[in-house]
């Protein structure tokens, strides 16, 4: 690629150099342990995911089964069922497994995430649950694009994922990264480093002070400090791996700033009186290290330098946006609930339900003033009673 090309290549790319290398980072976390992390959420262009995709697939283990799952996927092909004509044929229950069966342990892909129903999601969330399958979620949204035209998964789904990757402004994939070598085979096995209770508070304190109400997040973040340690070779959690895990899980999930700390001027202390004795010899310059800011802060920080400038304003468009969606979908809801109730449902009114076996008469009687609607008899003869206008009583035709 000529210089020319690289630059307006460059120039089309919103995305800073930080964010696509934490998504590479996130995506070797997701590889070391993908059930426990649930899954990725990757919002990015159609281009990019297909640049991103040997990547993701280089990293996972070549024996993890991986299924796609469409839109307007069914339940009997996602949980499974029995077979009906198979069934008749056998003259026994033939049962067929569904697509999450048949990816068990394995990663599901649905693409067009936003598109998708609660329904589907919910049967996802489900299996999340039961650790059955990790999930990869693609949305192929663009930051910018007018309101309403870029919908996001249900909030459910996705707060069971670990990390949610945002990489919309990005519209080329530089060709180093295909042949990251960190992304080969970085999927490692056994049991993960532990994480003592200071980790887990620091986390928690942090998804607390960033106003994350899912109490998943911090679990998901200490599975993902985890990761880190394994990836280093490590074998307990440190520092470093809780504040990868708190920049890649916390920070995409912020929703406020952490409140400011109350500036409380104090007075200065005291000035000590002047002493008359000559003073000490001064001791031996040594180099002191710095004292280490505690678990706590050092977390807080990491997540505040990963939000973007402008996330507080796209919190506020998805939050319009999915107030717009849930209106539309309730609006016939709440429309029953106001007003009067009357007793009119869809369907026919209760009065004609009695006359609802009545047929126009086959042989109308001529000139007996027959209305030419009879029914049949239960016996299935051929007599049969015509309702005479004006009158409810039938008579023989």
């Amino acid at each position: 690629m000529a210089a020319g090309e690289t630059d307006a290549a460059d120039e089309t790319n919103d995305v800073q150099p930080d964010d696509l290398a934490d998504a590479l980072t996130a995506i070797r976390l997701f590889a070391c342990d993908p059930i426990g992390l649930g899954g990725l959420w990757l919002r990015c262009d159609d281009l990019v995911f297909e640049r991103l995709r040997p990547l993701i697939d280089a990293a996972l283990p070549p024996a993890m089964a991986r299924r796609r799952v469409p839109l307007a996927i069914d339940d009997d092909r996602l949980l499974g069922g029995i077979d009906i004509g198979a069934s008749l044929a056998a003259g026994r229950p033939v049962r067929v497994a569904g697509l999450i069966e048949e990816a068990a342990g394995g990663l599901l892909i649905l693409r067009g995430a936003g598109r998708m129903d609660e329904a589907l999601a919910a049967r996802l969330a489900q299996a999340l649950d039961a650790r059955q399958v990790a999930l990869l979620l693609v949305d192929d949204g663009r930051a910018g694009e007018a309101e309403g035209d870029d919908p996001v998964p249900p909030a459910p789904l996705t707060d069971r994922l670990a990390f949610h990757i945002d990489l919309r402004g990005l519209r080329t994939l530089h060709p180093a990264a295909d042949a990251d070598p960190a992304l080969s085979g970085s999927a490692a096995g056994g049991a993960m480093p532990p994480a003592d209770d200071a980790t887990l508070t620091a986390l928690a304190g942090a998804s607390i002070a960033f106003g994350i109400a899912s109490g998943r997040a911090p679990l998901l973040a200490l599975r993902a400090a985890a990761a880190a340690a394994a990836l280093a070779g490590r074998d307990a959690v440190a520092r470093d791996d809780a504040l990868c895990a708190a920049r890649l899980v916390l920070g995409p999930r912020a929703t406020q700033l952490p409140p400011a700390e109350p500036d409380d001027a104090a007075d200065p202390p005291p000035e000590p009186p002047e002493s008359s004795d000559p003073p000490d010899d001064p001791p031996e310059s040594e180099d002191q290290p710095a004292p280490e800011l505690p678990l706590e802060d050092l977390v807080l920080d990491a997540v505040r330098a990963s939000l973007p400038p402008e996330l507080f304003e796209r919190l506020a468009a998805e939050r319009r946006r999915m107030q717009g969606g849930q209106r539309g979908r309730g609006a016939r809801g709440a429309a029953r609930r106001r007003g009067r109730p009357v007793g009119v449902r869809p369907g026919l009114p209760r009065a004609a339900t009695g006359w609802r076996w009545l047929r126009r008469c086959a042989w109308p009687r001529r000139g007996s003033g027959c209305a030419g609607v009879c029914r049949a008899g239960r016996s299935g003869s051929r007599a049969r009673i015509c309702a005479s206008a004006g009158s409810r009583t039938g008579r023989r035709c």
